[in-house]
């Protein structure tokens, strides 16, 4: 319950892309292995999955693309932290989708990645 009220209520913009077998896929994903989902938590409250990237950000010398949907209440939060540690830094949005854009409009998302 608690897997398909996080996917329905804040990754999709349209809650009906969300179907039980993704449902099954998020929740053993994150439910395998000795862990049972208990690294997943002690990573989110130690901190460690939000790790300094400023300095391979401020080096990158390939091309950098930050793909968002549109329903996304923090892209523009994102989008300005990233720029001011590099300007050459490009975003796009892609309509109707929320935080999952590859997963409700697999078709937008692959012409921008090409």
């Amino acid at each position: 319950e608690n897997t398909e009220y996080y996917l329905t209520e804040t990754c999709f913009h349209n809650p009906f892309h969300v179907n039980d077998e993704m449902i099954n896929k998020y929740y053993n994903a994150a439910h395998t292995d000795k862990g049972n989902g208990k690294m997943l938590l002690a990573s989110i409250d130690g901190g460690y999955l939000n790790i300094d990237i400023t300095n391979a950000l401020k080096n990158a010398e390939n091309k950098i693309t930050l793909i968002f949907g549109n329903d996304n209440q923090k892209k523009e939060d994102i989008s300005a932290s990233y720029l001011r540690i590099n300007s050459s830094v490009k975003t796009e949005l892609i309509s109707n989708t929320g935080h999952l854009p590859q997963l409700e409009s697999p078709e937008q998302f692959i012409s921008i990645v090409k």
